[in-house]
């Protein structure tokens, strides 16, 4: 018999998830997106254009401004956290994050923590619901010192040519 031959011994259902997961011990992450934004390569830094061009080609993605926008939802040892919260449609990027974790089984209430890998707009904007509210009400928010003191530096903003950055909320600190 080929491999190519099929019996009902070599059959396999195969289905494909809308949510690619992974378990380790006994937790499940699962990848959930929140959408795209659209930007060009000069967005980047320490790479250049070009080279993220043909790193774009050789993936096959098509749309080179389109950037995915990913959180990670992580279950296990008693705990539900969310690793980023998406950019929640701010300058029109992303958005779909609620709507994606429900599909996925789960509600923004659901979420106990929020682990920020870093603050910038795209990570932090889904921390808000359209309301003004948190979007996620029953979430402890876990971001590194480092990253709260960084955006609060007046010193590095001015060396940035930017205004003084404010975070979208208060910060505890981990």
């Amino acid at each position: 018999m080929h491999a190519t031959e099929s019996t009902p011994e070599t059959i396999m259902i195969m289905t494909v998830t809308r949510f690619p997961n992974q378990t380790i011990g006994d937790l499940t992450i699962t990848a959930i997106s929140d959408g795209y934004l659209h930007a060009g390569f000069d967005l980047l830094s320490n790479i250049d254009a070009d080279d993220a061009s043909q790193m774009q080609e050789k993936a096959g993605t098509p749309d080179h401004t389109a950037i995915h926008i990913n959180c990670y939802f992580v279950r296990g040892g008693g705990r539900t956290v969310l690793i980023d919260a998406g950019a929640g449609g701010f300058k029109q990027w992303g958005g779909g994050l609620k709507d994606n974790l429900a599909s996925a089984g789960a509600h923004t209430t659901d979420i106990d923590a929020i682990l920020l890998t870093h603050a910038h707009p795209d990570h932090i904007g889904g921390l808000v619901a359209s309301s003004g509210e948190a979007a996620f009400p029953n979430a402890e928010l876990l971001v590194h010192q480092q990253e709260i003191a960084f955006w609060q530096d007046d010193a590095i903003s001015v060396a940035r040519r930017t205004r003084p950055r404010q975070l979208p909320f208060r910060p505890s600190g981990v």
